[in-house]
């Protein structure tokens, strides 16, 4: 889950999708520590007087994470490669190997 403050939105990244036609059982987890920050932020503003006009609050769940085998334990390799993309302000690239971490 990451909050781009520069477009006002969250978005929703999950490394072991669903198969098709089932629900992401995450995107409620997703969804609710969205809301907790939200809140939080809400209330930093609030306290400071400071508009709460621009608070981001939609969740877009993006189609084109990164996936990791069943059963693998890559997930916080996949965590530590958005955020390192997302940092870079590089693209995330949906494929991902070896050649993504090195």
């Amino acid at each position: 889950l990451v909050l781009d403050t520069e477009d006002g939105i969250w978005r929703y990244y999950n490394s072991l999708k669903p198969r098709q036609g089932t629900a992401d059982k995450y995107l409620k987890d997703a969804a609710e520590m969205r809301d907790y920050v939200d809140s939080y932020i809400m209330k930093c503003k609030t306290a400071e007087s400071s508009s709460t006009q621009d608070q981001p609050t939609e969740l877009i769940v993006v189609s084109e994470s990164p996936q990791q085998k069943p059963g693998s334990l890559d997930c916080g390799i996949i965590v530590c490669y958005i955020m390192e993309k997302i940092s870079r302000q590089q693209p995330i690239e949906k494929k991902f190997g070896i050649n993504n971490v090195r």
